[in-house]
């Protein structure tokens, strides 16, 4: 539930997208983007991820968002509602936000851009599956690694993992999900 805060916030945010959208040639501020993708609040940050995630609403800021803006909000949100689990109006739940944590980084994979920030990605999901519990390494590796798992190249590049006591389960287990029919695992 929001706060009457959140839900001011989220109101901005609402006006300001569909003011900008329905009067086509007003746009929203990447500044003022930035300052609510930068919130504590899981809410507020929800909501902004709903906007800029879709390419009629992200077209509307101005100047236009970067890799680097896209990779260092979406990536630590979804994260977090991974960790965080709630299931809220504008929050994802850890296996939505898995699948779309998937979709980002099959994206940036199959653009083959920025290979550094998707090692770092690899690195904070590796921190992430270690300091969680149970249910935030299921979720992992059954909302995140096994659908990765299903390119080849992404496989590859989490074959690291099986050196790794505390990771090599969470490789095996999602490599799991890819032995069935069409998929070739490494």
């Amino acid at each position: 539930m929001e706060t009457p805060f959140e839900l001011q916030v989220i109101t901005e945010i609402r006006d300001a997208f569909g003011k900008a959208q329905k009067d086509g040639d007003t746009s929203v501020s990447k500044s003022l983007v930035k300052k609510w993708m930068a919130s504590q609040s899981i809410n507020v940050r929800g909501a902004i991820y709903y906007y800029v995630a879709d390419g009629g609403y992200s077209k509307v800021i101005e100047p236009m968002m970067t890799f680097e803006d896209y990779f260092n909000f979406i990536v630590p949100y979804l994260l977090d509602c991974i960790k965080l689990d709630i299931d809220g109006e504008w929050v994802h739940n850890q296996y939505i936000a898995g699948h779309e944590l998937v979709g980002w980084i099959t994206d940036f994979w199959e653009k083959d851009i920025h290979k550094k920030r998707l090692k770092e990605f690899k690195k904070t999901l590796a921190l992430n599956f270690k300091e969680g519990d149970k249910g935030i390494k299921d979720a992992i590796v059954n909302g995140v690694l096994e659908h990765l798992f299903e390119d080849s190249g992404i496989r590859k590049f989490f074959s690291d993992w099986r050196e790794d006591p505390e990771l090599k389960q969470a490789y095996e287990d999602a490599m799991l999900w890819n032995t069935k029919p069409g998929i070739k695992p490494i």
